[in-house]
């Protein structure tokens, strides 16, 4: 996400005076993906998505997976299916369509960073990933696609 800067003025007292000044609120937070947005999967086959997670270049063995609530009655083209926990940089994923017999395996995540407001450090923002051994970019705010 990229930072949200508040300029706001602060109250403090000092003593018997009251002093006015100005003072930084921002939120300067990670990009993470919170989303998957499946194209071409009909509502039978998006009942039962997993995702697993791995160390870094190693999909040997998963550190952890869980089921993604679907609930999909109808599906658009794309469908979004927001995720229990987010795809962060740090790890590699793994998103299994039990009902299609279909996984894609997230990783090589390309990072920008940038300055968050009132020198707060940096942030990092995923501006691409790659899916299945192909290089995508990141042209959805906080969310990926996958065509099946």
């Amino acid at each position: 996400m990229r930072p949200a800067s508040i300029i706001a003025v602060c109250l403090t007292l000092t003593g018997s005076a009251l002093v006015l000044q100005s003072c930084c609120k921002s939120l300067c937070i990670d990009d993470n993906i919170f989303a998957v947005d499946f194209q071409g999967f009909t509502a039978m086959e998006m009942e039962k998505i997993k995702v697993l997670r791995y160390n870094q270049s190693s999909f040997a063995k998963a550190i952890d997976s869980y089921y993604v609530s679907t609930n999909i009655i109808l599906t658009n083209n794309p469908t979004r299916v927001y995720l229990d926990n987010p795809i962060v940089s740090d790890f590699d994923f793994r998103i299994v369509v039990e009902n299609a017999g279909l996984s894609y395996n997230i990783s090589d995540f390309l990072i920008e960073k940038g300055d968050c407001a009132c020198s707060q450090g940096t942030y990092k923002r995923i501006a691409g990933y790659n899916l299945n051994g192909v290089q995508f970019t990141t042209a959805r705010q906080y969310a990926i696609e996958i065509k099946k």
